[in-house]
C-alpha cells in the first residue's frame, strides 16, 4: 500500500530541491528535521524512502518553469533570471521586508505551543505570484501609496490561503474553509482589521 505524504511536506521537498539542486532524499530528510528541531518540535514528516518516491515520481517529471517556482526570491536576479517579471518588483520587495520584519509565529497543532522560528525565509516565486495576484485583486481604496506592515501582512494571508487551497493543503469543499473563503471575499472588497488578520492567522497555523 503506497505511503500517503501530506502536500505541506512535498511542497517542502519540492522546495529544498530547488534551492540545492544536488541535494538527494538524505540531504532533504536532514534539512526537514533541522528544521523541525530549529522549532522545538519532533520531526514527524516524510522518510527518505518517501523523499526519494517525491522527487522520483513527481520533481523529475515537472517541467523546468514550473520548477522554477519553487526558487527562493532575490531582487533583481529573480527578474534577470526571468523566474518572475519586473512588474512583480513592487510585490516580491514587499514580501522580502515583511519575512524580514516579522519572526514567524505559529500554533503547533501537536502539542498547542507557540512557536516562534526566529529567523526570516526569503519568499519564493511561487509566493511571489500569488501575493501578486491578490495585490492585482484589491480596490483601489485598499492600497496604501507607501509600504504598511499591516496591509502587505493581510494580503499575505489571503495569497497564503489560496496558495494551500491550490496545492491541496486545504480542501475547498471543507465547510471552513468555504466560510474562510466568503470571509475573504468580504475582506478583499470591504479591508480587513488586526482581529481578522489574527483569525486567519491562527487558521492558517
Amino acid at each position: 500500500m503506497p505511503v500517503i505524504i501530506d502536500s505541506h511536506w512535498k511542497e517542502r521537498i519540492k522546495m529544498i530541491k530547488c534551492n540545492n539542486e544536488t541535494y538527494g532524499a538524505v540531504k532533504i530528510l536532514d534539512v526537514l528535521r533541522s528544521w523541525e528541531r530549529d522549532v522545538g518540535l519532533e520531526y514527524e514528516g516524510p522518510s527518505e524512502a518517501t523523499i526519494g518516491r517525491v522527487l522520483k515520481n513527481e520533481w523529475s517529471k515537472m517541467e523546468p518553469e514550473e520548477k522554477n517556482n519553487y526558487r527562493e526570491v532575490y531582487w533583481p536576479e529573480s527578474m534577470e533570471a526571468e523566474y518572475l517579471p519586473w512588474y512583480m518588483s513592487r510585490s516580491a520587495l514587499e514580501l522580502l521586508k515583511l519575512s524580514r520584519s516579522e519572526p514567524v509565529d505559529y500554533n503547533d497543532a501537536r502539542g498547542g505551543k507557540e512557536m516562534n522560528r526566529g529567523y526570516w525565509k526569503r519568499p519564493s516565486v511561487n509566493d511571489v505570484k500569488w501575493f501578486w495576484r491578490v495585490t492585482e485583486s484589491l480596490p483601489g481604496h485598499l492600497m496604501p501609496l507607501q509600504y504598511e506592515e499591516l496591509n502587505v501582512k493581510a494580503r499575505w494571508l489571503v495569497a497564503r490561503f489560496l496558495q494551500m487551497r491550490n496545492f491541496g493543503s486545504l480542501d475547498s469543499r471543507n465547510s471552513s474553509t468555504s466560510e474562510i473563503t466568503r470571509f475573504l471575499e468580504e475582506a478583499m472588497i470591504n479591508g480587513m482589521d488586526r482581529d481578522a488578520i489574527s483569525a486567519l492567522e491562527q487558521f492558517l497555523s
